[in-house]
């Protein structure tokens, strides 16, 4: 709650739409809000943050221990956020977001931000977790699917792997698809 009234000052009262400046906003924010500087509370949150800008087709992307996963040109691309998150006590008061720019003027582009649930979700054969690598591959291999049957494909590939285990973590995935499918 703190980190949606957080965004919602910053985006809609501040006006600021730079997703490394936002980012930047909410560690002080929650530094502040949980008195970070004079407790023991190393509460934090991750993050993946997009602003897509439809006139000049671009995005922008900052992240904070969470990456954005995009592909183009039938190619798989992986940006990482900065390895620290929101939040979470004195170590990094004075932090600063990397912010990556991806044109999809020319390039229908299918992002995808996410939790990390799916990734650690336990199940298969050996009641293992799911992974970042066969996540990362299971994105490329529906991207080009109309966006509904991906979700209805992520979740039948959620419900094989688990079988009877039980789900460990929320689980978020959001696919956004940009400029023209041919």
């Amino acid at each position: 709650m703190i980190g949606n009234d957080l965004l919602d000052n910053i985006v809609i009262e501040r006006g600021i739409c730079s997703p490394s400046e936002i980012l930047e906003h909410m560690h002080r924010g929650v530094l502040k809000a949980l008195k970070q500087e004079h407790t023991d509370n190393h509460d934090g949150m991750d993050i993946a943050l997009v602003v897509i800008d439809e006139a000049n087709e671009e995005l922008y992307f900052a992240g904070a221990n969470r990456p954005l996963v995009y592909i183009q040109d039938n190619q798989l691309h992986i940006i990482k956020g900065n390895k620290f998150g929101i939040g979470g006590g004195l170590y990094f008061q004075n932090i600063s977001f990397q912010q990556h720019r991806v044109s999809f003027a020319h390039q229908p582009t299918t992002l995808y931000l996410f939790s990390d649930g799916f990734q650690d979700q336990f199940g298969g054969s050996k009641n293992k977790k799911f992974m970042r690598n066969r996540f990362y591959q299971l994105l490329f291999d529906i991207h080009s699917l109309p966006l509904a049957e991906q979700q209805q494909q992520l979740d039948q590939a959620l419900q094989n792997w688990m079988g009877d285990e039980s789900q460990v973590d929320d689980i978020l995935v959001m696919g956004i698809r940009l400029g023209t499918i041919d």
